[in-house]
């Protein structure tokens, strides 16, 4: 879902599931396109509960173009 959700809003960067349930997304984007990616995660897709979310802003780094399951 978060893959899909990323295509949709030209996002690029990665998501993988953690051993303790947490989800990990290091994601790069416009501005606003970045805001509606997040915004989404705080629901994430019918099927998850979503308790919290962090969001860091790092330096701009080169990035995959694609966004990708690790």
């Amino acid at each position: 879902s978060t893959q899909k959700k990323a295509h949709r809003f030209g996002i690029t960067g990665w998501v993988r599931n953690c051993a303790d349930g947490r989800v990990e997304i290091d994601a790069s984007g416009e501005q606003t396109d970045m805001e509606k990616f997040i915004t989404w995660c705080h629901q994430g897709p019918d099927s998850a509960h979503v308790s919290q979310v962090s969001t860091q802003t790092l330096p701009d780094v080169i990035a995959s173009p694609h966004f990708k399951i690790h």
